[in-house]
């Protein structure tokens, strides 16, 4: 990547970073100003090199913000783009009206990024990859599992007014730990807006990924038989969207639902959050017996897993 790539990118991030350190609400209005975008994420790269606080540093950033703005300038679209995409990403929310080229950049950014992400280090007996073998006995396990099997659908929602994609995604999660993944090397795969398998449509549907032996990731979605490249994932989900406008996005595998908890980012400790949207969860007649019999088939994993401690 070309340097200045590189520190449009560095911005991007640093802005992203600003505003969840901060606690503050992620607002599309906030990126209506070139000025504050490139204020902010100055002072959160110049502060981070120096060392100190941000508020200790408006001298050098009064001083060079002329200065950056003339040297980012002509990148300033970008750094909006990447910094939307992200957004949206860490909301999980439907993005801004955007046109049918417009969508398939960000998705195949998204998509570049995920694959992009260097492979997790190891650390302890735990693995970092998973061949063919290791990913056909996860799904197994999944798809043989007495509560988030499709053969229980019926049982859960008789009349498929949910679906479960995202109790079968949290069945998927557990199952990879357990046979021995590293988590770093689990995500949560999304599309968000119109997916549609067969005859089936949905608003969003999502599954769990792990990372393969050659770099690639693979989802884990019983709907699709076995386990299959995100991308080929993503293009099976999308071929039959007729609007075109599907967002695709990947996050941490704890999150659960795209309405998770708002104003909590994907960068936020876990522990109570998760246990949060958990409690959320159980109010919904459908939800809570499927995930009282889940984590009770899991038994100790599952309250390790959602209390934070794996």
């Amino acid at each position: 990547m070309a340097d200045s790539s590189a520190v449009d990118l560095d911005l991007a991030r640093a802005l992203m970073k600003n505003r969840i350190d901060s606690g503050l609400p992620l607002d599309r209005r906030f990126f209506a100003s070139y000025d504050q975008r490139i204020k902010v994420a100055l002072r959160e790269k110049t502060a981070e090199e120096m060392r100190i606080s941000p508020r200790e540093n408006s001298y050098q950033l009064d001083k060079d913000l002329t200065a950056a703005k003339e040297r980012y300038g002509r990148n300033l679209e970008r750094i909006e783009a990447d910094s939307e995409q992200r957004m949206t990403r860490l909301e999980l929310v439907a993005p801004r009206r955007q046109s049918l080229n417009e969508v398939d950049k960000l998705n195949e950014l998204t998509l570049k990024e995920l694959e992009d992400l260097p492979v997790a280090r190891a650390r302890g007996s735990r693995r970092t990859t998973a061949d063919h073998l290791a990913r056909s006995q996860i799904f197994k396990a999944l798809e043989e599992n007495p509560v988030a099997s499709l053969c229980e659908l019926h049982r859960w929602d008789p009349t498929s007014t949910v679906g479960l994609c995202f109790g079968r995604a949290v069945a998927a999660h557990i199952q990879a730990l357990r046979s021995g993944m590293a988590k770093e090397s689990i995500k949560k795969v999304w599309v968000v807006g119109r997916p549609k398998f067969g005859t089936e449509m949905w608003s969003y549907h999502v599954a769990t990924a792990i990372r393969g032996e050659d770099g690639l990731w693979y989802a884990l979605d019983p709907k699709f038989g076995k386990p299959v490249t995100v991308r080929e994932w993503y293009a099976g989900l999308t071929e039959s969207d007729g609007t075109g406008l599907s967002r695709f996005y990947y996050t941490k595998p704890q999150r659960i639902v795209p309405s998770a908890v708002p104003g909590i980012a994907e960068g936020s400790p876990v522990g109570s959050h998760v246990k949060k949207k958990l409690d959320d969860l159980d109010r919904e007649a459908i939800e809570k017996p499927f995930f009282r019999e889940l984590m009770k088939s899991f038994r100790e994993d599952a309250r390790r897993i959602f209390s934070g401690e794996n």
